[in-house]
């Protein structure tokens, strides 16, 4: 039978081949919790994504909805859309969330086919000081796209509608664009 000091020993050793093991695991299931939506945006997107520090929200109408000819129109995900004035929605409550959200695997439908028409609502720009992210959201349908590289995405309807709520909380806050000033 072992000593005491061998016995104390013994279990130090065990103690921290447990902490080694379970920090391996830890650290392999983060990893594998973003790895397509990693793919989705690109590395260094969902990094912004993730942590950039400005987040800004930026109200969507299509074209059509808006007849202002001095209006600020730009292709958008393959549609027309007048961008609206961007405010500022860093600290806003909830945004961690949302932006958790945006890089977690578990958020969307991967095998939900992506060939809907969307209807953009708002974007989300995500900005540090090298890189800017832009999201467009069609909260509706629960679709996200990248806007550089017009991807497309399913988010599950849990998600989708956090997003409709988030987009309620941040309309709220911007000067509606008005149909022809």
């Amino acid at each position: 039978m072992p000593s005491t000091d061998q016995r104390g020993k013994l279990v130090i050793v065990l103690m921290i081949s447990i902490a080694v093991a379970m920090a391996g695991y830890a650290w392999w299931h983060q990893r594998e919790a973003g790895r397509l939506s990693a793919e989705f945006w690109g590395t260094e997107s969902a990094i912004a994504v993730r942590y950039a520090p400005s987040v800004e929200f930026v109200p969507l109408q299509t074209k059509v909805e808006n007849a202002d000819s001095t209006a600020n129109v730009q292709v958008i995900c393959g549609g027309e859309y007048v961008v609206g004035n961007a405010i500022d929605v860093t600290r806003t409550r909830g945004l961690v969330h949302a932006r958790h959200a945006l890089v977690d695997d578990l958020s969307y439908d991967w095998k939900a086919p992506t060939d809907k028409e969307a209807h953009w609502e708002f974007l989300l720009r995500f900005r540090d000081q090298d890189h800017t992210v832009t999201a467009a959201i069609d909260a509706e349908q629960g679709l996200v796209c990248t806007v550089d590289q017009s991807r497309v995405q399913q988010l599950i309807p849990k998600i989708a509608a956090a997003f409709r709520q988030k987009r309620d909380e941040w309309r709220k806050l911007v000067k509606p664009l008005s149909a022809g000033k």
